[in-house]
């Protein structure tokens, strides 16, 4: 419990700090401000008008959205591992992001004379989104390294393990995001296109399709590594990497089929049971971890994986007597 109000103090801690400098921002070009801002834009131009004073509305209803989200992120992902760092840097950088739309477009304003169209800067949605996911990694930083899981107590005997004659001990695979799920942007970009066409900037579909294939690239392959040091999990661009030491294995099972939707979706997800690493559909590795939470991914030879990582757990310790579940 203690990390994760670390985790949300953490979170909301970066997120006030940029509301506070966007403020400070809104506060310097206050005066140059037009009486009534814009804030909503549609396909045409601006098509919602508010007292410029309500910025300041906007800026608390930002900190209050990222503080409900927040508890949301914090509630439902899991207590150990990774889970905290996560959750506070979703919600710092939420909060960065939210700072900005809410009160950036209002500053911006300041820039426009009473002679001059009211336009909207799409351009500075790129930015936004990187100084949002800068500040994101960063308060993850600050939560600070998980607490290791506690040692494991054993194989049961149930466990399926390799075959005497088999001496291998290592083993890996790679794993790729379906090619159908790519198919995924097709919707979303004929939408960008339309919407860029009519507000007639080309950075809008860019910007927007970027957002949404940005998360796909980032999971698109995966090297699975089982070895003397556990399972081991690499994204080919080398970060994230997800690790299980075999000292916090309990025991790994092979899963027939999990669906490419099972999770919620492509890609890698946190629950409150453990992470998913689901690509596609098909078998499935499981490693039970000792804190009582548990580890998917979906690959190929998921049973060949799992028979060596139980042998190798068997050879490095003494199963526990009563351990069988």
């Amino acid at each position: 419990m203690a990390r994760r109000l670390r985790a949300l103090a953490v979170g909301m801690g970066f997120a006030v700090l940029a509301t506070s400098l966007v403020s400070l921002w809104v506060l310097a070009v206050f005066d140059r401000l037009p009486e009534q801002v814009a804030t909503h834009w549609g396909i045409t131009g601006p098509d919602g008008f508010a007292p410029r004073s309500s910025v300041w509305e906007s800026l608390g209803l930002s900190l209050a959205l990222t503080l409900v989200l927040g508890l949301v992120f914090v509630l439902t992902m899991p207590a150990n591992g990774r889970s905290a760092n996560v959750s506070a840097g979703i919600t710092a950088g939420l909060g960065t992001f939210f700072g900005l739309l809410f009160g950036g477009t209002v500053a911006l304003q300041a820039s426009f004379g009473a002679d001059h169209p009211l336009l909207l800067h799409i351009w500075w949605l790129a930015p936004a989104l990187l100084l949002a996911l800068g500040v994101g990694i960063l308060a993850g930083r600050v939560v600070g390294t998980a607490p290791p899981r506690p040692p494991a107590t054993g194989i049961p005997p149930r466990s399926a393990r390799m075959p005497e004659r088999d001496h291998r001990r290592s083993w890996q695979s790679k794993v790729d995001l379906h090619p159908a799920v790519w198919l995924i942007l097709l919707v979303p970009l004929a939408i960008f296109v339309i919407i860029g066409v009519g507000v007639g900037s080309w950075i809008l579909p860019v910007v927007m399709t970027a957002v949404v294939a940005a998360p796909l690239a980032g999971v698109w392959r995966w090297h699975v590594i089982v070895d003397a040091k556990g399972l081991t999990c690499r994204n080919f661009l080398g970060w994230p990497t997800l690790r299980h030491a075999l000292a916090e294995i309990e025991i790994a099972e092979s899963i027939d089929f999990v669906g490419a939707f099972t999770y919620g979706g492509p890609g890698l997800r946190i629950t409150r049971k453990g992470e998913r690493l689901v690509l596609r559909g098909g078998p499935a590795l499981r490693v039970e971890l000792s804190d009582g939470t548990d580890f998917i991914v979906t690959v190929q030879e998921a049973d060949v994986a799992a028979k060596l990582l139980n042998t190798l757990i068997a050879d490095q310790r003494v199963a526990v007597p009563g351990a069988a579940r």
